[in-house]
């Protein structure tokens, strides 16, 4: 049967508009059949009175597996942490069971859940044992995992992965040499899948490629590896800069694990003046909580603290985890705005919540207002997959 739901407010299509009186009816598939200010004659609907419609957030950029081991790694480097295959994610990985980390993502899930987020890209550890640990976890979730697994420079396991995952997610281009990744571009292609990569997340895996490849680690993951999405490139250069602009690669930036970590913050203002895609991702669970309102905030005052100019607008901050991401993910069609044909994928915001009283700008409050406890519902595909409960 086909639902209707009504919102007084809510942001509409490819610009986030905002609109009022809307009703969406959406259809057994969970597609959005149509957008309208008039209400339908003859349907059930659910309504949501002085609340905001949102679309649903996407987190570009996720490490669901250490949802177990919160904030184990604070005060180590990056490497100490992260690193493959001695850092201690790796070590609490090898060493816990199964059933741990499992609960441990399953916590992940219902933390992005109610923090609105619907689609989750997991860089996914541990090959095709690792991917079977995560589909495990989601059998009792309506979220939406876009998997990235890790293949080895041994080769064993690409074409199981594109398999079981989505694309392929690697750690470092620089374990790789040449022909492997060109390799690995071409199972992608082939597969019609997803290439990812961190690049120049520390200056020392920037020296690192210079010494072993003489080219940046950003340059061969382009031109060598063909990826379509790059992590963190904190250590862009003015060349990767005009590499990433002219092959329109998007990047995911990860600021609050950047400071985590105390690794340094991307060029974000060269990126937006290049034009380049970003997209928003919280990174590491046991480092940062997965929840965008989070990111957001910290996004907007992290570059208005840096640069001092307002060229970084709230509504662009957005579309950073919703337009953006499918699009980089090849997913615009389906999810990241609301619109006819498109999945129902939204949250309602409480506009009564007195953090949000009064609204003098519905971007501005969002990204610098909202919080996770203004999230009433988040649904997938038009099915309720979280509603906040509140105690009497």
């Amino acid at each position: 049967m086909p639902t209707t739901f009504f919102s007084d407010f809510a942001l509409i299509g490819e610009n986030l508009d905002l609109k009022e009186k809307i009703y969406f009816q959406v259809s057994e598939e969970g597609l959005i059949k149509e957008i309208s200010t008039q209400c339908p004659k003859s349907s059930d609907i659910i309504e949501f009175k002085d609340s905001l419609l949102i679309p649903g957030f996407i987190n570009a950029h996720v490490h669901i597996g250490d949802s177990f081991a919160k904030d184990k790694g604070i005060n180590l480097s990056l490497p100490e942490v992260v690193e493959p295959p001695d850092g201690l994610k790796h070590r609490l990985l090898k060493e816990t069971e199964k059933e741990t980390i499992i609960d441990g993502m399953k916590n992940g899930f219902k933390e992005m859940l109610s923090s609105g987020t619907t689609t989750f890209v997991d860089f996914r550890e541990g090959g095709p044992e690792g991917i079977l640990i995560l589909k495990e976890a989601l059998k009792d979730s309506l979220i939406r995992a876009f998997i990235l697994g890790r293949t080895t420079p041994d080769f064993n396991t690409p074409h199981e992965i594109l398999k079981m995952a989505h694309g392929i997610g690697l750690s470092s281009s620089n374990i790789y040499a040449d022909n492997e990744l060109e390799m690995i571009a071409i199972f992608c292609l082939e597969a019609s899948k997803i290439i990812s990569t961190h690049v120049s997340e520390t200056e020392e895996e920037r020296e690192i490629a210079f010494k072993k490849f003489k080219i940046s680690d950003i340059e061969r993951s382009i031109k060598l590896l063909n990826a379509d999405l790059l992590v963190h490139a904190i250590y862009a250069d003015d060349k990767d800069i005009d590499l990433i602009s002219k092959h329109n690669t998007p990047i995911v930036i990860c600021p609050r694990a950047n400071g985590y970590f105390g690794v340094g913050f991307p060029p974000i203002s060269a990126f937006l003046k290049h034009k380049i895609l970003l997209c928003l991702g919280t990174d590491n669970v046991m480092a940062n909580s997965p929840d965008l309102f989070r990111e957001m905030e910290f996004l907007f005052k992290l570059f208005r603290g840096t640069n001092g100019i307002n060229m970084l607008k709230t509504k662009d901050i957005l579309s950073m985890v919703t337009i953006n991401p499918a699009k980089a993910l090849r997913l615009d069609h389906l999810t990241g705005s609301l619109a006819k044909g498109r999945y129902a994928d939204f949250f309602i915001l409480d506009l009564n919540s007195p953090n949000l009283i009064p609204m003098e700008n519905v971007y501005d409050s969002i990204i610098l207002r909202a919080k996770s406890e203004n999230v009433i519902a988040t649904y997938i595909k038009g099915r309720l997959a979280y509603e906040r409960r509140y105690n009497s």
